[in-house]
């Protein structure tokens, strides 16, 4: 199997003024800043981060360690952890934050912050061995995906 290379795609619909888009690897393992962000999180979803495989935890954690990052970037001021809403339905929030889509494959995960407008990413992970029509199917899909979330029919 060759390597694998994230591709990733990003959506705004209308005017957007100030946005930045960060990813990186996933780490093998959970870096201690992962749980210390864990444990700032509102319990409820503390509690449900804590359920699931230890994988899709440290996805989960670092694209939020992502977004706290952006956020602070894009309005110039800090968020706490405890400044996340986790809805019932639909995609987490920041209390008074900019607007953010989080996405992660296997080996990455991605997101945008954007300041005025809903957004939407997503990121895939492809090998080297793939070619034309599956490169090309998978640039529509992540393309589509994006746009779902920045519409707020997708969650992340």
């Amino acid at each position: 199997m060759g390597h694998t290379a994230p591709m990733a795609k990003v959506f705004f619909p209308g005017t957007m003024t100030d946005a930045i888009t960060s990813h990186t690897r996933l780490p093998s393992s959970c870096p201690s800043w992962q749980e210390s962000l864990l444990q700032a999180l509102p319990y409820a979803q503390r509690l449900e981060l804590e359920r699931r495989e230890p994988g899709a935890r440290r996805a989960s954690l670092a694209g939020l360690g992502l977004v706290l990052v952006g956020a602070a970037h894009v309005t110039r001021q800090e968020f706490p952890p405890q400044a996340f809403t986790f809805p019932p339905a639909g995609k987490p929030r920041l209390a008074s934050g900019p607007y953010f889509s989080i996405s992660h494959s296997r080996s990455a995960v991605a997101c945008i912050v954007c300041a005025d407008a809903d957004c939407g990413i997503d990121i895939e992970d492809r090998t080297e061995a793939e070619e034309g029509a599956t490169v090309a199917k998978l640039q529509r899909w992540t393309a589509t995906e994006a746009a779902l979330k920045a519409a707020g029919l997708r969650d992340g």
